[in-house]
């Protein structure tokens, strides 16, 4: 009798579990055999982690698939994605296709964003074709690329201002600065020469006002028997 009871059991889960998954199955043909619309996106590139299949969203939810990859003209390297999405999306004439990477895998999929208020939807009757947008990490790299290009500019003209042939060396002591509204615009040497420029760098250090201490005598001198600086130190100090 018991063992009459164990199989009736085992038959009935086994037919429950077989109905779940009928059930399943007819709710993801269902689901598959949705109004869906197609949609294209036309690049010279193709973004990174993109591929067939790759998932397309509509602000983050999962709205349909990428159908396929092609050249839409090879002559030019056209690249043109359709897009298979879900019939009933308000996807606007201004939304943007941004291709989105996961950081670790690298995955890439397709979120369309919503688009202005403005912006019309797409006509049932027209060809919607999606401009590509630029993500986050594009964005950041496109930053990084100009900031280079930046810095490589910044230092070519570092290399040439340093070159020796630009180069006038002149030796002298600097007497006074020459200071309007508050802003230092050159340097008056010893001599009485003056030279202006933009930009001035104070490298007198020690030298200003300098003495040397030995034991009970005082001599005025800077450093290794150099010569102190007075006339700009006075300046400084007012």
């Amino acid at each position: 009798m018991e063992n009459k009871n164990s199989y009736f059991i085992s038959g009935l889960f086994f037919c429950l579990v077989l109905g779940f998954i009928g059930v399943f199955l007819l709710f993801m043909q269902g689901y598959d055999n949705r109004d869906l619309r197609d949609y294209y996106i036309v690049t010279k590139e193709l973004p990174n982690g993109l591929k067939k299949d790759s998932e397309v969203r509509f602000v983050g939810v999962p709205a349909g698939y990428v159908k396929d990859i092609y050249f839409k003209d090879p002559s030019l390297a056209i690249i043109e994605i359709r897009l298979s999405l879900s019939d009933d999306l308000p996807i606007k004439t201004d939304s943007k296709a941004i291709v989105e990477r996961s950081g670790i895998s690298g995955i890439a999929h397709i979120n369309i964003t919503k688009g202005s208020d403005k912006a019309m939807v797409f006509d049932k009757k027209e060809r919607p074709q999606i401009e590509i947008g630029e993500g986050l990490l594009d964005k950041i790299g496109t930053k990084t690329a100009h900031l280079n290009d930046s810095l490589d500019k910044i230092a070519n003209k570092i290399n040439i201002t340093l070159n020796q042939e630009n180069l006038d060396v002149i030796e002298a002591y600097v007497k006074n600065l020459l200071i309007d509204d508050k802003v230092v615009h050159g340097v008056v040497l010893e001599d009485g020469r003056s030279y202006e420029a933009k930009a001035v760098i104070l490298t007198t250090g020690t030298y200003l006002r300098s003495r040397i201490l030995r034991g009970h005598k005082t001599k005025v001198e800077g450093p290794d028997g150099q010569k102190a600086s007075f006339g700009i130190s006075e300046q400084l100090v007012e």
